[in-house]
């Protein structure tokens, strides 16, 4: 995708250098995507990850939680299908009548601004115990929404995904709370945030468009 875009800039004379701010980095915490902000944020494959928020909120004594929490396990980039981040060794937890509270934001946009993310995928490592604990992430995406769940009396919902019509930009909230209950206890220790990329439907054309601009540049 990006080597299309580049093609068109070459064919046009438009100087692209400043499309896009630099790749996302692979390690740190999501404190590292914060101090990016003022920069533009980062880059993942064709989309952009910028404007990175976070909030947390301990009730009756559960251990404060900060952005240099969220490690940054892994930098998801497997197109056209997955596109994002993995965070671990967080230390959401509960115990008997204790809750955590954790908001995560940020806004993903495609550098061409091209009609491309599709769909989202959301997964969760969390654990509760008998008979009150419950460990959820609830996650939008414009006005899609996700929901993960570890409880200790249903079945669990590790992982959700959702498909919609392809949008250049939308803006991501999760919402991650670990409650212990009356007599539980309840942790989150890590989770994904992936976004699938549609194919571009006129890349092909754009891929013509380039090489012929190119090769008539040449000639003059």
């Amino acid at each position: 995708m990006r080597f299309v875009a580049a093609l068109v800039c070459l064919w046009s004379g438009v100087n692209c250098v400043k499309a896009a701010p630099a790749l996302c980095p692979s390690t740190g915490t999501y404190a590292t995507l914060m101090n990016l902000n003022s920069a533009g944020g980062c880059t993942v494959d064709a989309l952009v990850f910028s404007d990175f928020t976070f909030s947390s909120s301990p009730i009756n004594g559960a251990p404060q939680v900060s952005a240099a929490d969220l490690d940054i396990t892994d930098l998801v980039d497997s197109p056209p299908g997955s596109v994002g981040f993995a965070f671990g060794y967080i230390p959401i937890m509960a115990m008997l009548g204790q809750a955590s509270e954790v908001t995560v934001g940020y806004t993903v946009a495609t550098v061409t601004g091209a009609l491309l993310i599709a769909g989202a995928d959301l997964t969760e490592a969390g654990r509760a115990t008998p008979d009150t604990g419950n460990a959820t992430i609830d996650e939008t995406v414009n006005a899609v929404a996700l929901h993960t769940d570890f409880t200790a009396t249903v079945v669990s919902i590790p992982s959700d995904a959702a498909a919609f019509s392809a949008v250049a930009a939308a803006n991501v909230t999760d919402h991650i709370r670990a409650a212990g209950g009356i007599i539980g206890t309840a942790a989150i220790s890590g989770f994904s945030n992936t976004f699938d990329e549609a194919p571009e439907p006129i890349s092909a054309s754009l891929l013509l468009l380039g090489l012929t601009g190119i090769a008539v540049r040449r000639t003059l």
